[in-house]
C-alpha cells in the first residue's frame, strides 16, 4: 500500500515536469504489474501494456492474438519450392506464415514477434515455443536486412533485433534475445 502511495505521488512529481520520461515509464510498468493474474491471455495482456509503455510512439505498431507473419510464409514457400520437390504441397498458395502471439511493427514492417505461454506449461512446450520464436525473428531479421540502407550509414554486422519469449508473468523463465546477423549466420 505504502508502496503505490509513493508510487503515486512520484508519478505526479514527474508528469508536472514531462510528458513523457524513463521513470513514467518505470512507474507504469510497475503500476500494471500490480495486478496478478496467470492465464496465457493475462500475462499477454500485462506484457503486452509494458511493452506500448517502452515503445511508446507513433512510429511502432502492434498486432496483437495470433497473426500471421508474413516474413516467415516468403521463407517457408522459398523452402518448399527448393527442397521439397514432389512433396506434399504442388503450389505454394496454401502456405501461411507463422502464427504468433505479438507482432511489433514501424513503418509497414515488422521488427520483432513476441510469444506467451501460462506458467503451467510443460518444459517441452517452451521449448517448442522458444524455437518458433526463433525461427519466426530470424525471417524478420532477413526481411529486414534486404530493405535497401545507404551503406554509408549501414553495417549489417551491428544490425539486430530484440523478441521476447514469456512464461507467466513472475517467473525466471521470461527471456529477452538479442538477435543479430553476421556471416550467414543468425546469433
Amino acid at each position: 500500500h505504502h508502496a503505490l502511495i509513493y508510487l503515486t505521488e512520484r508519478k505526479l512529481v514527474e508528469m508536472k515536469s514531462a510528458i513523457d520520461s524513463p521513470i513514467l515509464q518505470i512507474i507504469d510498468i510497475l503500476e500494471s504489474m500490480s495486478e496478478g493474474n496467470e492465464s496465457e491471455l493475462d500475462c499477454m495482456e500485462d506484457c503486452y501494456t509494458i511493452m506500448k509503455i517502452v515503445l511508446r510512439g507513433p512510429q511502432y505498431k502492434f498486432q496483437l492474438g495470433e497473426q500471421a507473419c508474413v516474413e516467415s510464409k516468403a521463407v517457408r514457400e522459398r523452402n518448399e519450392k527448393d527442397y521439397s520437390k514432389g512433396g506434399v504441397f504442388s503450389t505454394t498458395h496454401n502456405i501461411m506464415g507463422r502464427k504468433v502471439d505479438l507482432l511489433v511493427a514501424s513503418h509497414d514492417q515488422n521488427i520483432s514477434s513476441c510469444e506467451w505461454k501460462a506458467d503451467n506449461v510443460t518444459p517441452s512446450t517452451i521449448r517448442k515455443q522458444e524455437c518458433k520464436n526463433v525461427r519466426t525473428n530470424a525471417c524478420i531479421l532477413e526481411s529486414l536486412l534486404k530493405l535497401p540502407f545507404d551503406p554509408e550509414d549501414f553495417d549489417p554486422k551491428s544490425f539486430h533485433i530484440m523478441y521476447m519469449d514469456w512464461v507467466g508473468k513472475y517467473t525466471k523463465k521470461n527471456i529477452c534475445v538479442q538477435m543479430y546477423y553476421y556471416s550467414y549466420s543468425y546469433y
